[in-house]
């Protein structure tokens, strides 16, 4: 009588090769969309603190100036994609969202640009020193960005 031979198993070899995939983006990077915003167009950037958010970089504007903000949608959609800008105002220690701005972003390269007026975010008081504190994310689909924090000052 012949003894029996042992075959590898490999059902618990592909297991293990799946959770390692998964637990290191092979898998589930394929399936997410990642979207960038840059704000652009600011005099000066500043560390401030505003609404409980801690020594933030903020990027100021003048009252007169106009505020461009651009991106990156990856992997690049295969046909024009609508893009939300969505700003919220620091307001007795909360973000509140007071506007969104909107664009559309180019198919293949998923860059998106877009541009808007600080005049009506300024601050109406006219006194030295007036600023009022912002923070902008862009929105594609069910995806956000990171948060961009602005100022705008007379």
């Amino acid at each position: 009588m012949k003894p029996a031979v042992k075959r590898p198993r490999r059902f618990p070899l592909v297991i293990a090769l799946l959770i390692a995939m998964i637990a290191f983006g092979g898998i589930a990077s394929a399936a997410s969309t990642l979207v960038t915003v840059e704000i652009k167009g600011q005099y000066a950037k500043r560390h401030r603190t505003a609404c409980h958010e801690v020594n933030k970089f903020f990027k100021f504007f003048h009252r007169g100036s106009s505020i461009e903000w651009e991106g990156l949608a990856t992997p690049a959609p295969t046909s024009h994609f609508s893009v939300r800008l969505e700003v919220k105002h620091c307001i007795g220690g909360t973000w509140v969202k007071i506007k969104d701005h909107f664009t559309t972003g180019k198919p293949l390269t998923g860059d998106f640009r877009g541009f808007f007026s600080a005049k009506p975010l300024a601050p109406r008081s006219h006194k030295a020193h007036a600023v009022k504190y912002f923070r902008a994310r862009a929105i594609v689909g069910p995806t956000r960005s990171l948060y961009e924090y602005f100022a705008v000052t007379n």
